[in-house]
């Protein structure tokens, strides 16, 4: 009777787990009896990796599992052979999945142990928007404070520990009403509870009394959002130490005449995007005096008049947003483009609604020419215009990578000047100048815009022809030296003709850039030996 009692019983757990595990698809259960051997194996998550109930139950969880695996829920199903209960985090099979594991001991209706229970549930999402809330708080310019509905501090980041004198330890788990003054805490309570209960996403700013470790007191403005993950409800404190508030407003006769007169264009704007205030920078930089400009729409200075851009910007700071752009475009009265970096800013009124914004806008256009003839100078070769071996070698590295990956072609060329020494003693460094310069006047145009071309010193020359075959790279050497012969040079004694030996190697093969080379000089050399025997044209008088 016993026995009949306990295998009811195991029946019933069964329909019970499956009707579970159909209710939460993204979760699995897994029963196994005093042996650590499967009986009742159901549940999506286990679908999800590939894993069907028939691979586990009836075996021993050592030989369904796998030592590894096994090793890992084996003490957690030892404690549940012992009445405990044990939770643990753990990845999924693929690693791309993070479960809450609970494992229990199983009892039937007298008490009598079973077995245990294995409950694993996917709360990836959940560790995902954990890791995002601490990038978020982590990230934030301003001391920021994360507590629960019941305003228990569960996160805060370095600035909070600095304007507080807490270290992290002692401000998680301490009620956030603690930051304030003992006499105004039940007010801080009273709107924190305000801002919690609402429905949807909610946000606050107000200015509040902090109060640090050691009871000293400092103005703060606090802005208080409602985080929801889930059925999770949290609440978002960004604290800002306004101690200087008054002195700056004390002082905003003199700001505003520093605004006035900034080289930065800083334009105020309304809620709807309407041009407010113009200082003398805006005027410089895009040509429009105070009167033209003020009552505009701030599109006019749209490069594009289908672009949103402008109007996207105005939105998200009328939603509270400050936003940075470093690089965009803005047109000016005369309809030319400048190149400037933005900074975009909410204007709040005292009780914190957004009533306009401001912009800062900087002229980066210079910065811009230098940053690009920088890059210019560290990648070409400065006599010639060629590509340098830096640039070279980064184009090398790319395509021997892609030959081996995908089994692209290419052909590299290795080039030089025959008799370039002979050219610079007989009619002087200009001449041998001149015939560099003019040797890559003539190769360039004859090559892709996809190909590289650059001088690796002296008279040596490289060409990297990306797509291409060894009997197409032998034939654009021909080509090569063809166009070449046709070049002359006035030189000191008169005029010379050029010549150049070209190397032709495909580097299909090849390990790495340095290897390509290598092999691409190896045909010069050969090259050059094959033709060394040759008498060297003297140049035409």
């Amino acid at each position: 009777m016993a026995d009949t009692a306990r295998r009811t019983s195991l029946r019933s757990l069964e329909e019970l787990a499956i009707a579970a595990i159909d209710v939460l698809p993204r979760a699995s259960v897994m029963v196994f009896d005093r042996d650590l051997r499967y009986r009742i194996v159901r549940g999506g998550a286990l679908r999800e990796q590939g894993v069907l109930p028939e691979q586990l139950e009836g075996h021993l969880a050592v030989e369904a599992l796998g030592a590894q695996r096994f090793a890992f829920y084996e003490p957690m199903y030892r404690a549940a052979l012992d009445g405990d209960v044990t939770l643990r985090e753990m990845p999924s099979l693929r690693g791309e999945q993070t479960f809450l594991v609970r494992v229990g001991p199983l009892r039937d209706a007298d008490g009598e142990l079973l077995g245990g229970v294995a409950i694993a549930v996917d709360i990836t999402e959940q560790k995902q928007a954990e890791r995002w809330l601490t990038t978020l708080v982590d990230g934030a310019p301003d001391a920021a404070v994360v507590a629960d509905d019941h305003g228990v501090i569960v996160l805060v980041n370095e600035q909070t520990v600095s304007m507080f004198g807490y270290t992290a330890d002692e401000l998680v788990g301490k009620n956030v009403d603690e930051l304030v003054p003992a006499e105004l805490r039940p007010r801080h309570a009273e709107l924190r509870n305000e801002l919690t209960a609402s429905d949807g996403w909610s946000r606050s700013t107000i200015d509040v009394t902090a109060c640090r470790k050691d009871n000293t007191t400092f103005p703060a403005e606090v802005s208080l959002s409602v985080l929801r993950m889930g059925t999770s409800r949290l609440v978002y404190a960004a604290v800002r130490d306004i101690s200087q508030r008054l002195h700056l407003e004390e002082e905003s006769a003199f700001l505003a005449a520093v605004v006035r007169e900034s080289d930065d264009a800083i334009i105020g704007g309304s809620i709807d995007g309407l041009i407010v205030s113009w200082n003398l920078g805006a005027e410089r930089l895009y040509g429009y005096r105070a009167d033209e400009a003020i009552g505009c729409s701030a599109t006019i200075l749209s490069p594009d008049p289908d672009s949103d851009e402008i109007l996207d910007i105005v939105r998200r700071v009328r939603a509270g947003e400050r936003v940075k752009v470093t690089e965009t475009t803005r047109r000016r009265k005369d309809g030319s483009i400048v190149e400037v970096a933005l900074s975009v800013s909410p204007v709040s009124d005292a009780r914190g609604r957004v009533v306009g914004l401001s912009t800062i806008a900087r002229d980066i256009s210079e910065q811009h020419r230098y940053q690009r003839l920088l890059k210019d100078l560290a990648e070409h070769d400065a006599l010639t215009g060629a590509l340098n071996v830096r640039r070279l070698d980064a184009a090398l590295a790319e395509q021997t990578a892609l030959c081996r990956r995908h089994g692209e072609h290419a052909v590299l060329l290795s080039l030089d000047l025959d008799d370039f020494k002979h050219i610079n003693d007989t009619f002087g460094h200009h001449a041998g100048d001149v015939a560099l310069k003019d040797l890559v006047a003539t190769v360039t145009p004859r090559l892709r815009s996809s190909d590289v071309f650059a001088r690796i010193g002296g008279d040596e020359f490289v060409a990297l022809l990306r797509h291409t075959d060894l009997a197409a790279g032998r034939a654009i050497a021909e080509d090569l030296r063809s166009r070449v012969a046709e070049v002359t040079v006035e030189g000191s004694e008169g005029e010379l003709h050029l010549a150049v030996s070209i190397g032709v190697v495909a580097i299909d093969d090849c390990a790495d850039g340095e290897e390509a080379r290598s092999l691409a000089d190896a045909a010069l050399y050969a090259e050059k030996a094959s033709r060394h025997e040759l008498p060297r044209r003297p140049p035409v008088r």
